[in-house]
């Protein structure tokens, strides 16, 4: 499930089982199984856990400029249009941003370079992602904060712990039932996850 109008680079790992829509372009990414990333997307440097769901119009790992120098502009510390401006500086412009598994990203979200996303996080829409994301918190606004978070702590500290993400794929259709349960508990966790 792979667009004819999408780009990826040789430094990209893609798996058997992902979706990648038209104009999405990777640069430099590891992506995980049964993770789906719509249109119009640009990811660079970036690691992403299994089951992901990356809305259209996403962009992570932009880049960045030193904000502690005269000028912002790149010239004056990278070779470019002007060698002759360029003078070598300590500035990692690039830096790599995780992704844990089950992460939904909403349209438009921003995630900013040498970020790390907890596993189930949800990235409103339109979010600019400044800091760290807690596991299965929801964030929001521009920068992004955490809002509340998806379940309870011991239903968290229960789905860190298993990892449904890394089951077999025979033990997920044993437990299928489990994923459209709208009213989750520990014990229906515990009940289904131990099948």
């Amino acid at each position: 499930h792979i667009s004819w109008f999408a780009f990826w680079d040789k430094s990209t790992s893609l798996p058997e089982f992902v979706y990648l829509g038209p104009t999405a372009r990777l640069l430099d990414c590891k992506i995980g199984n049964y993770t789906r990333i719509k249109p119009g997307c640009v990811l660079k440097h970036v690691e992403i856990g299994k089951f992901c769901s990356v809305a259209n119009n996403v962009m992570i790992g932009l880049g960045q400029h030193p904000t502690n120098l005269l000028s912002t502009n790149s010239i004056f510390y990278k070779p470019g249009v002007r060698k002759d401006f360029a003078k070598s500086i300590d500035f990692e412009e690039e830096k790599n941003i995780h992704i844990g598994h089950d992460v939904w990203i909403g349209n438009g979200a921003v995630i900013m370079d040498g970020i790390n996303i907890g596993n189930g996080a949800i990235i409103a829409s339109r979010a600019v992602v400044t800091k760290d994301v807690p596991p299965f918190s929801i964030v929001a606004g521009i920068p992004a904060k955490v809002i509340r978070y998806r379940f309870k702590q011991e239903i968290i500290n229960y789905l860190e712990e298993t990892e449904w993400w890394n089951f077999s794929e025979q033990k997920i259709i044993k437990i299928l039932p489990i994923f459209t349960d709208t009213n989750l508990s520990i014990e229906k966790l515990k009940k289904s996850f131990e099948k």
